[in-house]
């Protein structure tokens, strides 16, 4: 370990475990010590400092008290505290209030940003990173700007068995999640006009991509079957953006019906849609509707990714491109840098080809099912009528709206406190979103039930 961070001087008059004390705590509080950081032993840096062991001790000792760092029997010490805010400066004090130093670290992540480690086979993962790293010639070049080939091939063919898409590999772009894709559609449907249609509630990333872009949002209405036919037309938008696998924040799902309604209304209008079919593969309560797209390839582009599927850091997503804009797109290709991994692209291609994909897909869905019932039962003995309990199924999530007022910028304060973090859902009163996603199973009744507990301690002040 590399102590350059600690200021010591024997010339001050001051005390050298309080000068030790004081950079140790320094470090913590300015987050470059972080938490659960093992710090060196007293008989290491007391060797490495040429200080004596007591002068380690004592600085230890005190860092120890005011519950910076921890002791752990026969292990070593660990950075306890995790800095929430450095005190503010003199002057602004009674001005802004004085702040927590310190917050709990999170121990039950119910926002969806990261998946259970027990459901990934990262062996697998890492068996086919190896392999194209032992590939040379692959990987000493630049990658192609509109994704890897063998990935193209690969995405072609799974995206058509479990989705129902059709488009051959030219069709496909790849990139490094959904909002550079958006960028470069962006670009690509401008002879549709510059407004585009999005739901009331909807993919707000999205939305700042458009925004970005300079082009104008019309929000419309939806009701139980999803997007209204009336209010897209009364739109005057001939570009929709729609989810309709499942709103991420309604969870609703667009009915058959309504689906054909919107590819009439492209149809008619000379429009295109953007089907965003996040998480579309992991239903596993109903049986998956094929995409749109299968339906009217012209006048649909397709975007699927794998940030549930595989790891959230694995940062690929592709779209699948009616011709015209495929002809579009090659015009200016040479323009656009490919942001993904060529590495990771190459494993994916390989992992996707050798049947390890959809085998994990399989596996996914069963232990969704599983830890989705888990939850419901949990919820419903938890909250009982004091709340009405929605499963949004392919944000893998429940929603929650509480039946009493309720606070839910303090709730999810007073939850983080506690190291609980949930979803706001901003799009109801009352209500929150708990993603089940990326929390063990044999957390979930502990976590609930402090959840449980604190909307109780909250409501009853």
């Amino acid at each position: 370990m590399i102590y350059d961070f600690i200021e010591l001087n024997k010339s001050k008059g001051s005390p050298l475990y309080l000068q030790l004390y004081t950079t140790i705590k320094k470090s913590i509080e300015n987050g470059n010590l972080s938490y659960d950081s093992k710090l060196p032993s007293i008989r290491k840096l007391s060797e490495d400092l040429s200080l004596s062991r007591t002068t380690i001790e004592n600085a230890y000792n005190q860092l120890c008290a005011e519950g910076y760092i921890r002791n752990v029997p026969q292990k070593g010490y660990y950075v306890q505290a995790t800095v929430h805010k450095i005190a503010p400066d003199k002057s602004t004090i009674g001005k802004i209030g004085l702040q927590d130093t310190f917050k709990a670290p999170i121990k039950y992540d119910f926002t969806g940003k990261s998946v259970d480690i027990d459901n990934i086979n990262l062996k697998i993962w890492k068996r086919y990173i190896r392999n194209v790293l032992n590939c040379e010639y692959l990987i000493t070049a630049y990658g192609h700007p509109q994704g890897e080939e063998e990935l193209r091939i690969a995405l072609s063919k799974y995206s058509y068995s479990v989705r129902g898409v059709c488009g051959k590999p030219e069709n496909i772009v790849i990139g490094a999640g959904t909002q550079p894709l958006l960028y470069l559609i962006c670009g690509l449907v401008r002879d549709y006009g510059d407004t585009i249609a999005m739901e009331t509630v909807g993919f707000n990333h999205a939305q700042q991509v458009f925004e970005d872009c300079g082009l104008s949002i019309v929000k419309i209405d939806s009701d139980d079957n999803g997007i209204t036919p009336q209010s897209l037309k009364d739109s005057g938008a001939r570009i929709l953006l729609v989810n309709p696998s499942g709103n991420l924040t309604t969870g609703k799902t667009l009915k058959m019906n309504r689906r054909m309604d919107i590819i009439k209304w492209a149809n008619e209008n000379n429009g295109i849609i953007i089907e965003d079919d996040y998480n579309g593969e992991l239903r596993y309560s109903t049986h998956p509707i094929p995409a749109m797209q299968g339906y009217s390839n012209d006048r649909v582009i397709y975007m699927g990714s794998f940030s549930k599927l595989l790891l959230p850091s694995v940062r690929i997503s592709y779209m699948t491109l009616p011709q015209n804009l495929v002809d579009k797109y090659k015009i200016n290709m040479s323009r656009y840098n490919q942001t993904a991994s060529k590495i990771e692209q190459l494993a994916l291609a390989r992992y996707i080809k050798d049947g390890s994909l959809e085998k994990h897909l399989r596996k996914l869905r069963k232990i969704y099912s599983e830890k989705s019932v888990i939850m419901s039962n949990t919820l419903k003995k938890q909250f009982g009528d004091s709340a009405d309990i929605y499963l949004l199924e392919t944000s893998l999530a429940f929603n929650i709206v509480l039946n009493k007022k309720t606070d839910i910028n303090h709730l999810y304060n007073k939850l983080v406190q506690q190291g609980i973090k949930i979803i706001k859902n901003k799009s109801k009163e009352n209500s929150f979103d708990l993603s089940f996603s990326g929390i063990p199973v044999q957390n979930i009744s502990t976590a609930i039930t402090i959840i449980k507990n604190t909307v109780d301690t909250i409501n009853r002040v």
